[in-house]
């Protein structure tokens, strides 16, 4: 219990700076602050109790079988129907007591900020509090199987790089106004990410966050950026490229990858690629990797989020085609997910062969209410 003994000392003090610092900022606003600090700091314990009586599935280090992923399915759909779901400080200290690692005090500090600026309410219906919790957890899973598959190697998460995976999480699409990086028909590259940063920025700094840790964490919140889709310059593509470059035996010199500047770092640096990586995968995971209910459920949710429109089949494929590529790349991501994503990519084409009818509401989803004729027990015909 080293952990959230360390990590509780210091929630009054982190509390107490963040309500202070935010006098000085246009954001958030003192009462969403408040209620974000008031969940952390009162219900950790509770929340943490409900983590271990319920949530051993993230901890598991075994394929992404389709029972398993009911299970991910299932805990998921408990958050939604909860008032009170688990905390993000609360996930992250699940994860540290399990690894029976320690944080440095300044990565603690982190963890708490990003944490808490990460439960503020957000109204979007796609990038709210929910999706921050849905992508700590892939997180979290992907931590775990990375450093089963890789123990002993260098290829091992550290404690650092741990923190640091999980604070990006929290905090990767931070008052995201719901609009993406194209406004009146114009793209601007990492223009949510770049936001996210920069109002995070005087937190973390103030938490005493070194200005590597702030470059790293910029850099991977950026190549979380997917647009415009499909194009091989977009952050996204340009990260993958370094990635297959360092780790999948795509050997053309470094330079050749002709990064944007404010992502070049990858070129040399296949550590920071790594973490970039398991953010992204990590991103992506729940609309691809766990269940296809689960994948109908978040292309709704984005759909009404982006264009006050229905969700159809073809959206998925597309997403599938177009930001996933129909596979992942880290070794802990194809061992969680790609079984998975394999089976709903065959169930969104079967549907778009069928007719490409439009999926319901979200608020009336299989998903959030699942029936006799749930469709994860269909089969392929």
């Amino acid at each position: 219990m080293q952990c959230i003994d360390n990590i509780e000392k210091k929630l009054n003090t982190i509390a107490t700076s963040l309500t202070g610092l935010q006098r000085e900022q246009s954001w958030p606003c003192e009462e969403l602050l408040n209620q974000a600090v008031y969940q952390t700091q009162n219900f950790l314990h509770p929340h943490l109790e409900k983590l271990q009586n319920t949530a051993q599935i993230l901890l598991e280090t075994t394929e992404g079988a389709h029972s398993k992923a009911v299970d991910v399915e299932t805990l998921f759909r408990a958050w939604h129907m909860d008032k009170n779901p688990p905390s993000l400080l609360s996930l992250c200290i699940f994860l540290l007591e399990h690894l029976a690692v320690k944080p440095s005090p300044d990565d603690a500090n982190m963890l708490i900020v990003s944490a808490i600026l990460g439960q503020i309410h957000n109204e979007p219906a796609y990038h709210n509090d929910m999706h921050f919790r849905k992508v700590l957890s892939q997180a979290i899973r992907l931590i775990i199987v990375n450093n089963d598959i890789y123990e002993g190697t260098s290829r091992a998460l550290d404690t650092k790089q741990i923190c640091t995976l999980l604070s990006a999480a929290c905090i990767h699409d931070l008052d995201h106004d719901g609009q993406g990086n194209v406004v009146k028909g114009i793209h601007i590259e990492g223009r949510a990410e770049k936001h996210s940063y920069n109002i995070v920025k005087p937190y973390l700094a103030a938490a005493g966050c070194d200005d590597e840790t702030l470059k790293t964490l910029l850099t991977m919140l950026l190549t979380t950026d997917v647009s415009p889709l499909d194009d091989p310059t977009n952050p996204m593509m340009q990260m993958k490229a370094a990635y297959r470059f360092h780790f999948l035996g795509e050997k053309i010199k470094a330079h050749s990858l002709n990064l944007s500047t404010d992502i070049r770092a990858l070129e040399k640096d296949p550590a920071l690629t790594t973490l970039c990586m398991l953010l992204h995968e990590a991103d992506i995971a729940t609309s691809a990797g766990v269940t296809y209910d689960v994948t109908k459920y978040e292309t709704t949710l984005i759909m009404e989020e982006f264009k006050d429109d229905k969700a159809y089949p073809s959206d998925v494929v597309t997403f599938l085609d177009q930001v996933c590529h129909r596979r992942f790349l880290s070794a802990a991501a194809l061992k969680l997910y790609a079984g998975n994503m394999a089976r709903i990519c065959a169930l969104a084409e079967q549907d778009v062969k069928n007719g490409n009818e439009a999926y319901g509401p979200s608020n009336l989803s299989n998903f959030l209410m699942p029936h006799a004729e749930h469709s994860n027990n269909k089969t392929l015909n």
